[in-house]
């Protein structure tokens, strides 16, 4: 009885520990989608050029997307990591361009123009922009206010690599960029050249509604199980101890 007891034991928390072991999350980190089917989010744009040659004129390239008006999300899905999104480009012709396509909040893959602008939700310091894509984090989180949405927290992602910058501030709660700014610069001969590309969010009333987007590890949720089933099982076995022990109680004789 006694090594059946001990046997009882030993299976249940090695039982116990695989199954604490096996539901541990995959990775640290899971994201959601902040946005909501039917959003839109609207930018005004710019694109500077300068050249230190008085008698240099930009790329034909920049020169089109310097008549760019404004730009337009609007947010026709949401299932799970993948968002789908119109863009929506306003010339300054008045004409419009519009380009349908997908965002994968998880990999960073995107089809769709400026896809980069809306990321997970609730990123924190230090995460992984894109869990299982790339290596861009969150450089800092700040507290910024805004015209409609009052204060809010701000997630920026930034970069300075050779004679690129980029700078990307994302409104925490929906994931979506505030502003945009890339610069790039070149040499042509003795001259330099400066790029500078900005996005500004103007409809940041959206914001005001409070979203529930947390995001909710199901590892974590797991992981609480089988704690539960260690306790459960350190009770069973504390009980069977003691039913043992009793069932060892030699009997009285009686006079």
């Amino acid at each position: 009885m006694k090594n059946k007891l001990i046997s009882l034991i030993i299976v249940v928390l090695i039982a116990s520990s695989i199954f604490l072991a096996t539901t541990r999350p995959a990775s640290g980190q899971t994201v959601v989608a902040g946005v909501s089917k039917d959003e839109t989010f609207d930018y005004s744009y710019s694109l500077i050029w300068t050249s230190t040659d008085p008698s240099a004129t930009p790329p034909s390239d920049l020169v089109e997307y310097n008549n760019t008006q404004n730009i337009e999300f609007k947010v026709t899905d949401v299932s799970g990591v993948i968002i789908g999104v119109d863009f929506i480009r306003t010339f300054i012709n008045g004409s419009r361009a519009i380009q349908s396509g997908t965002i994968n909040i998880e990999s960073g893959t995107v089809t769709v123009p400026y896809g980069f602008l809306i990321v997970g939700a609730n990123l924190n310091k230090n995460q992984q922009v894109y869990p299982t894509g790339g290596h861009q984090t969150i450089t800092n989180t700040v507290t910024r206010s805004y015209p409609s949405g009052g204060q809010r927290e701000t997630n920026v992602m930034s970069s300075d690599v050779s004679s690129e910058k980029t700078t990307i501030a994302f409104d925490k709660i929906k994931g979506i960029a505030v502003d945009y700014s890339y610069e790039i610069q070149e040499t042509s001969g003795n001259n330099n050249i400066v790029s500078t590309e900005t996005l500004t969010n103007t409809n940041s009333n959206v914001w005001a509604v409070s979203s529930s987007t947390e995001p909710v590890d199901a590892g974590v949720s797991l992981q609480l199980i089988g704690i539960i089933v260690l306790v459960i099982a350190i009770v069973i076995v504390m009980v069977a101890i003691v039913v043992f022990r009793r069932k060892r109680k030699p009997e009285q004789s009686i006079n």
